[in-house]
């Protein structure tokens, strides 16, 4: 008889319930608990939106805001926002719709893509302005759906020691 393989940061807390009790349903039994953001990788992020306008939303985040769209699964597009970080936008059922308290931040050059976005007909919601002491730059706006929108430059010189490990 083998030991069993020890959890990995892949397996998720319904396989590790159904290894330690095959009879129980699954997700019944105790979770596992794991070291903070062990299970997440640090060099991605995938946020969604949900709309009711798959094609107003693909347009609006395509053409307007000049994002690569990068993958198309008919029902979701994810696009690239940078090297690391994804903004999927969906139509697909029983997703939670509701645009309160939802934010993008896009970090950028704030006069030059606030110009460039008044152009193409976006309407915001004040010009740009300091924030937080001065240490953040931003205009705030909304999509298609209505999610609140940012657009944001952090002007804070110590913002890259901030997130450094170590």
């Amino acid at each position: 008889m083998t030991a069993p393989a020890p959890q990995t940061d892949t397996q998720t807390d319904a396989q590790t319930d159904a290894d330690a009790a095959p009879d129980a349903a699954p997700g019944a039994g105790a979770r596992t608990a794991r070291p903070f953001g062990a299970a997440i990788p640090k060099d991605q992020l995938l946020t969604f939106l949900y709309t009711y306008d798959l094609p107003g939303m693909v347009a609006f985040y395509r053409d307007v805001m000049g994002l690569r769209p990068v993958i198309d699964q008919g029902a979701a597009v994810i696009f690239q926002v940078n090297a690391g970080a994804y903004l999927g936008v969906c139509d697909l059922p029983h997703r939670p719709r509701g645009t309160q308290g939802v934010m993008v931040t896009f970090v950028r050059d704030v006069d030059a893509e606030y110009a460039r976005l008044s152009a193409l007909g976006v309407a915001f919601e004040g010009p740009p302005a300091p924030m937080m002491d001065g240490t953040v730059y931003a205009a705030f706006f909304r999509d298609p759906q209505g999610y609140h929108l940012e657009i944001q430059e952090f002007r804070n010189p110590d913002w890259d020691a901030l997130f450094t490990d170590g």
